[in-house]
């Protein structure tokens, strides 16, 4: 059997748009000329986040997402998964600068 290219493979298991019951941010993830393009938008408040750093290995779509008007920013891992065929698992990490209190 053919092994599926890393763009068909994308296609395949990741491109629509991803929602959870428990957020107010809807992800959508599509192919623009062969790139990788991932958007996110807070259907409460309707503010889109900014999405940087998008790579796609064959296995994890990674990206950064910031949004603007608090300047929050979160570190993405979405993997397909393979139990749950319309299923992602959205692995986060927050990205914050911590400083020293001086005594």
């Amino acid at each position: 059997m053919k092994e599926l290219t890393k763009a068909a493979k994308l296609k395949k298991l990741l491109v629509g748009t991803w929602i959870n019951h428990k957020s107010a941010v809807e992800f959508t993830v599509g192919l623009d000329g062969g790139k990788v393009v991932v958007t996110a938008l807070d259907v409460k408040s309707g503010e889109a986040k900014r999405i940087q750093d998008v790579t796609w290995n064959g296995k994890d779509l990674k990206f950064i997402s910031v949004m603007p008007s608090t300047g929050f920013v979160l570190r993405h891992v979405f993997r397909p998964s393979l139990a749950h065929p319309n299923s992602v698992e959205n692995e986060y990490t927050s990205v914050a600068n911590w400083e020293r209190k001086m005594i």
